[in-house]
């Protein structure tokens, strides 16, 4: 679990570039001009690439676009389903509804599997996520702000132990796969690709409904182009996270 927080803070775009800065001055104190300076071009031509290049989205693009949005007249709706929507972050501030507590990216999950939920007469939800805290999981606070939004507690089943999605994966197969309903995963486009090996290595068929997506694409403007923005950085440490992520499930998954 641990490394899990490591390797995430490690590939975060901005240490990277901090840990350079921090290289440069450790060799700048030892007097080696040249190791120095390497490592402040390095750490500028890095941040200029992750911040202000056309790669960030071109890669994001490429990767969140390998599964198409689901649009819900393509569902068979003579089936039963269960829509199982990812963890993805929540904050217990008691002052908060639980709808305001839930990160931006769980409360787009959330309204996408609601949206499904809405459009499929025989489906219920299956809302993930765990605690860090021993508090409220985050899947009792999607739980939560499913029943505000009009969601029936019948519909509304929990996986509250899952700390990622290999075991989100695994807990559902072991809990619902008995009842053999049709399964859609709910989670980030960006992290769906991964979503679906570890719902496919349980032996399960998915069907895919990516959202939310962090590369938008407006018809009437240049798709890739350089301005600096924190938002190429934070697509820049998804995208990293994602690939490092499918490496590692095929090395020891």
């Amino acid at each position: 679990m641990w490394l899990h927080y490591i390797v995430r803070a490690i590939i975060d775009p901005l240490f990277i570039f901090w840990a350079l800065i921090a290289v440069a001055i450790y060799f700048h104190y030892k007097r080696k001009t040249a190791p120095s300076k390497t490592s402040i071009v390095t750490a500028l031509a890095w941040l200029f690439l992750v911040c202000a290049t056309p790669v960030p989205g071109w890669l994001t693009y490429s990767l969140e676009r390998k599964y198409k949005p689901l649009q819900a007249e393509a569902i068979d709706t003579s089936l039963q389903y269960d829509i199982i929507i990812l963890g993805s972050g929540h904050t217990l501030d008691p002052m908060l509804p639980p709808l305001s507590q839930l990160s931006e990216k769980a409360l787009t999950r959330l309204a996408e599997g609601i949206r499904l939920y809405q459009a499929i007469p025989n489906a219920r939800l299956v809302l993930s996520g765990y605690s860090s805290t021993g508090r409220s999981s985050q899947a009792e606070i999607l739980a939560l702000t499913a029943l505000s939004l009009g969601v029936p507690v019948s519909d509304t089943l929990m996986l509250i132990h899952a700390e990622n999605t290999r075991q989100e994966a695994r807990d559902y197969c072991g809990r619902f796969s008995r009842d053999q309903r049709s399964l859609i995963v709910v989670t980030s486009a960006v992290h769906m690709p991964r979503a679906m090996l570890y719902f496919e290595g349980q032996g399960l068929r998915p069907i895919s409904a990516p959202g939310p997506f962090l590369y938008k694409k407006d018809p009437y403007r240049w798709r890739f182009w350089f301005k600096p923005s924190y938002h190429n950085i934070e697509m820049t440490q998804s995208v990293m996270h994602e690939l490092i992520g499918l490496l590692a499930q095929r090395l020891f998954h």
